[in-house]
C-alpha cells in the first residue's frame, strides 16, 4: 500500500523498489492512494471512474504505473481516488477552533470522505473476491457539499461564533479550485454497502462527540 506522492513523471517507490514484487505472483494485492483531482473540470457535474482524467498530471502517470503492475506481476492492483479526507484533528471543527478557517464562503460543490470509511473501503478491497487485475475506486461519501455549508454546520455544531475565527478573502487557490461531485457507486457495490459517515453531518457529529467526551476525562 503506497500513499507516497508522485514526482515529475514517475512514482518514487516503484522507481526504486519495483523488483520487490518479483517473482511474479508472490504478491497478491497492491494499492495506491490517489486523488479525485485527476479528473478534468466538470463544473459541478458528476464524475465516476470512467470520466476523463488529465493524463499529463504526475498523479495520473503514477496511477498508470501502479495499474500496470497488475499485468506485469500477476497481482491485483487497486487505485483509490480519494475525495477530500477528513477525520480527527483534520476537520472543519478543528480548523475553526485553530482560527485558521480561511475562506468559508466558497459555494463550489466538492466531495469528501471520513478517514474511517476510507480505511474500511481499502481493507474490504484487500479481502475482496473480485479478481480483476486492475481496478479503480472513487473513495467519497454520499453527499457532495460546499465549504460554505460544511463550515456553517460546524459553527452551529460547535457553538463557534463568527468572531472566534479569522476569515480571509478568497485566495487564488480558492478561486481556481475545481468543482465536481464524485460518484461512489462502485465503492458501495463492490466494497462497503453502507458508510459509517455517509455525509459531513454524521462525520462532524461524531468528531464533536469525541472532543466533548475527551474534555470530560
Amino acid at each position: 500500500m503506497s500513499s507516497i506522492p508522485p514526482l515529475e513523471g514517475m512514482d518514487p517507490l516503484l522507481s526504486v523498489h519495483q523488483d520487490m514484487f518479483r517473482p511474479a505472483g508472490k504478491t497478491k494485492w497492491v494499492g495506491y492512494i490517489s486523488s479525485t483531482s485527476v479528473y478534468s473540470e466538470s463544473e459541478g457535474g458528476w464524475v465516476d471512474e470512467g470520466s476523463p482524467t488529465d493524463q499529463s498530471l504526475n498523479r495520473c502517470i503514477a496511477e498508470n504505473l501502479w495499474l500496470e503492475l497488475g499485468d506485469l506481476e500477476e497481482m491485483r492492483s487497486r487505485v483509490f481516488r480519494c475525495a477530500g479526507i477528513y477525520g480527527p484533528n483534520r476537520n472543519a471543527l478543528a480548523t475553526l477552533r485553530a482560527r485558521k478557517a480561511g475562506n468559508t464562503t466558497d459555494s463550489k460543490l466538492v466531495s469528501r470522505i471520513h478517514v474511517g470509511d476510507l480505511c474500511r473501503g481499502i481493507h474490504a478491497s484487500m479481502t475482496s473476491s473480485i479478481s480483476d487485475r486492475k481496478r479503480v475506486y472513487n473513495m467519497s461519501d454520499d453527499l457532495p457539499a460546499s465549504r460554505r455549508d460544511v463550515f456553517s454546520y460546524a459553527k452551529r455544531l460547535g457553538s463557534i461564533s463568527e468572531g472566534d475565527t479569522d476569515l480571509v478573502k478568497l485566495t487564488r487557490r480558492d478561486k481556481s479550485r475545481s468543482s465536481k461531485r464524485v460518484k461512489n457507486a462502485r465503492l458501495h457495490n463492490e466494497l462497503i454497502t453502507d458508510l459509517v459517515y455517509p455525509s459531513y453531518v454524521e462525520g462532524l457529529k461524531d468528531l464533536e462527540r469525541t472532543i466533548f467526551n475527551s474534555a470530560k476525562l
